[in-house]
């Protein structure tokens, strides 16, 4: 019977560089929710009033103010992230940037908004994995878990 044991490091990393690879996800995560806020201000402060005036925009900006929000909040060490792990908070921003994608071209060309709609699906689904099943599916191990308990679903 063949080994089906797979380990949360590559083969021949050890302990510490996972560690390492989780505090500079979590960095890329900061910068990300960083970014999305500013586009989020600079959105904002341009359409000012008019905003209120197109709902969709609206929601797509405040969708965007969440993921990075979110994403904020995953990336910063000294926080405690609540019940949450800080990947399920990133999960969380994925899902809620997945979602905005599309917000702004509804009425505009139907191949940008299906190509758009398919995007955000797909970074949805990365999102809703990262946050329910632990990044078991899209990183083929939960993150939960140490390097013993990897196989287990």
């Amino acid at each position: 019977m063949a080994d089906r044991s797979t380990s949360a490091e590559p083969s021949g990393s050890e302990p510490g560089q996972s560690a390492a690879r989780h505090r500079r996800q979590r960095k890329l995560s900061a910068i990300v929710g960083a970014f999305l806020l500013v586009i989020v201000a600079g959105s904002a402060a341009t359409l000012g009033s008019e905003i209120l005036s197109k709902p969709l925009i609206a929601i797509q900006l405040a969708a965007l103010g969440l993921a990075g929000i979110f994403d904020l909040l995953s990336g910063i060490e000294l926080l405690p992230t609540g019940p949450l792990a800080w990947y399920q908070w990133s999960g969380l921003g994925n899902v809620c940037l997945g979602l905005s994608l599309p917000l702004g071209f509804v009425g505009g060309e139907t191949v940008l908004l299906a190509m758009l709609t398919l995007g955000g699906l797909s970074l949805a689904a990365l999102g809703f994995d990262m946050l329910v099943f632990h990044g078991a599916y899209t990183r083929g191990n939960r993150l939960d878990r140490g390097p013993e308990q990897a196989d287990v679903r």
